[in-house]
């Protein structure tokens, strides 16, 4: 049984999983923005789904020998593997000796990135106060939203899109187990979902190919799609039932994990981006921390976890009714 003692390690996986996203995605930007970034974003995502179908069926069955303690330090062990992949991937950079014996990188355009630092004005010496800060990033972040206006209604799309994953991630299982499914039959809706995910994602791969992102196939078809399927599990409580939503529901989900990050480039301009994916990952934060707990105390004062996936539809079906009006209007 999980404990208050196992947080401390929940919330240092979220903040190693947030830095993650960050490096990965300014990685792909650098090296693919002329053109393949959103083909680039959505292969590199597909590992994430093979862990959504595997994990928690492995998970389940190490839990039956191990514990759950056993469990988790065994999956831990597994994911220390990627600090190795990591190291092994990594090129290195090759030097030359310059005439005055110190080295410098051949591969790098570290000159050609720093160029606007060089010619930028120096400091007058004087630290800014923390009000002149705030007017400064005020007035940049509205600078922000002039040059890209259709970026705010695209990052409230996006978090009601991670709202959704977050809340069918966590009480996917559990809501299968209330309804008299086995644990063992219902840990399989997962490994449904995110093997459908993982087809989702391919199907991303083509449509970025030929830059056919918008709202309507990112966010208003898959978010109604994910509403459907959630509100057929109200009237059909079968395993049979969840199984088919959490296929077209998993499906829908993987293209939208992806699809809002591969779209970013159709939303802001170039100089921008980086501080769109800022502004996204920060909405991915407040969701996935907001999503579980509000989805979990609404299912702690009504008692049933319909009344949870009953919210999810409603922001489901938000999010398609605003990302419709966009398309129309856009």
């Amino acid at each position: 049984m999980l404990t208050l003692r196992s947080f401390p390690g929940v919330h240092l996986a979220g903040v190693v999983l947030i830095f993650l996203r960050v490096i990965t995605v300014h990685h792909l930007w650098d090296k693919f923005c002329d053109g393949d970034y959103a083909t680039a974003y959505a292969v590199s995502s597909l590992g994430t789904n093979v862990g959504v179908s595997l994990f928690p069926l492995t998970l389940h069955h190490l839990e039956l020998y191990q514990g759950t303690r056993g469990a988790t330090t065994l999956m831990g062990g597994v994911l220390l593997n990627t600090i190795v992949v990591a190291m092994l991937a990594s090129p290195r950079t090759p030097t030359s000796r310059r005439p005055d014996g110190s080295h410098s990188d051949l591969g790098s355009n570290s000159s050609h990135k720093n160029e606007k630092y060089d010619s930028a004005p120096a400091s007058s010496g004087r630290e800014q106060r923390w009000y002149e800060k705030f007017d400064s990033w005020a007035l940049d972040t509205i600078g922000f939203i002039r040059r890209n206006p259709s970026f705010p209604l695209f990052l409230v799309l996006s978090i009601l899109v991670e709202f959704s994953f977050v809340t069918w991630a966590l009480y996917l299982v559990p809501y299968g187990e209330s309804i008299g499914m086995s644990r063992e039959r219902a840990v399989y809706l997962p490994t449904i979902g995110g093997a459908a995910g993982l087809l989702g994602k391919l199907c991303l791969v083509v449509a970025a190919r030929f830059e056919s992102l918008n709202a309507l196939n990112v966010f208003a078809v898959p978010s109604l799609v994910i509403a459907v399927s959630y509100i057929v599990t109200f009237l059909w409580e079968s395993f049979g039932t969840f199984a088919v939503a959490a296929l077209f529901g998993g499906f829908c989900i993987g293209l939208q994990g992806s699809g809002k990050f591969a779209m970013v480039p159709h939303v802001v301009q170039e100089q921008d981006f980086r501080q769109a994916i800022g502004w996204l990952l920060t909405g991915y934060t407040l969701s996935a921390l907001s999503g579980g707990i509000i989805s979990g105390l609404l299912r702690d004062l009504t008692g049933s976890f319909s009344a949870t996936f009953a919210l999810v539809s409603s922001a489901c079906l938000l999010n398609s009714l605003l990302a419709l009006i966009w398309w129309i209007y856009s």
